[in-house]
């Protein structure tokens, strides 16, 4: 990532009580330290599951964010002016929830990949230890709180910007707790037309199931497509970038993409063209998993292998050292 600008504000309120605004006058100098924290930052995020996408809310008047953005990405606004706009808009949806706490408030906005997106995230300071280098004794160290994001929302205005992109150009991590907590966040940034990425993957898994079936693929063609779509979901999972079923289709089929597209794009799956796959239900791509009476995990690729199934029986062949040894003293020591 190129940060082009970051700035950080902090918003405090107690229960039942008006908030109060610590505005910083003046950008964070772009150093190793905040490219540093910016990526692990971001890292988190792409590693979060339950993210929800969409749009801004098409009604710009009560959902004043989306234009305080615009200002300053069509350079009608200075970076700081716009976040103190969004500031000030945050103390107004803010003061109206009872239990929110509010928190240091960190703008970044940043180049990847040819995009400029704009990345919004309420952290909190945790107590923390360390050492000290010439004493070596131990003094307190708080420090900023990412390993858990419960506010964050990142724009990628590059697809705002460019109309032919009609894909979910917003996503945003909820608060969690109560509705009123866990909507606020969602409500300062104006999200709308929401989309569940657990449900799109889903859908996206049984269209190449179907997709499978069209072509009448054996098992190992099964097995080795299912493991090129888990692998290329996943990268882009992993880096924050979304799925486009144009491309995807063109992975899956080189010789004939229309092929997949035609199954992918059809009403039964309501697929979005950009859609951000969901983390847990794309590892059913990969790995057969069933949690009950009896818990069971193992990759998709070992069934009809060391795995085999037939008329309702599972039978696992080659059994790992380990497990055969645990089994075996398991059984001796029955009475």
């Amino acid at each position: 990532m190129e940060i082009n600008q970051a700035i950080v504000h902090l918003i405090e309120k107690d229960r039942n009580a008006s908030a109060k605004l610590q505005l910083r006058h003046a950008t964070i100098p772009v150093t190793n330290r905040l490219h540093h924290l910016g990526e692990a930052i971001l890292k988190v995020y792409n590693d979060k599951t339950g993210k929800i996408y969409g749009t801004f809310h098409d009604n710009p008047a009560s959902y004043p964010f989306q234009g305080f953005l615009a200002n300053y990405m069509n350079g009608n606004d200075s970076f700081t002016s716009f976040t103190h706009q969004a500031m000030n808009h945050l103390k107004v949806i803010i003061d109206r929830v009872n239990f929110a706490t509010g928190g240091y408030v960190l703008f970044i906005h940043y180049t990847q990949s040819a995009n400029d997106y704009l990345f919004i995230v309420i952290l909190h300071d945790t107590f923390g230890a360390g050492v000290d280098r010439d004493t070596l004794n131990l003094r307190e160290a708080d420090h900023l709180d990412i390993s858990k994001l419960h506010m964050a929302a990142r724009v990628n205005y590059s697809f705002i910007r460019a109309s032919e992109h009609d894909v979910k150009y917003l996503s945003a991590v909820k608060g969690r707790g109560a509705d009123d907590v866990a909507r606020y966040f969602i409500e300062f940034i104006g999200c709308n037309d929401i989309t569940n990425p657990k449900t799109q993957t889903r859908n996206l898994l049984q269209a190449v199931k179907d997709y499978c079936n069209q072509r009448g693929f054996g098992d190992t063609d099964i097995q080795k497509l299912k493991k090129d779509v888990f692998c290329y979901c996943e990268e882009r999972r992993i880096k924050g970038e979304p799925v486009y079923l144009e491309s995807l289709a063109r992975h899956i089929d080189p010789d004939d993409p229309d092929r997949f597209l035609i199954i992918a794009n059809s009403e039964k799956y309501a697929i979005d063209d950009g859609f951000n796959p969901d983390r847990e239900a794309l590892r059913r791509l990969k790995y057969i998993k069933y949690n009950g009476d009896i818990s069971i995990s193992f990759p998709m690729e070992m069934l009809g292998n060391k795995v085999q199934y037939k008329d309702g029986i599972l039978t696992f062949l080659d059994i790992p050292v380990g497990l055969r040894q645990q089994l075996e003293n398991d059984s001796n020591e029955r009475f």
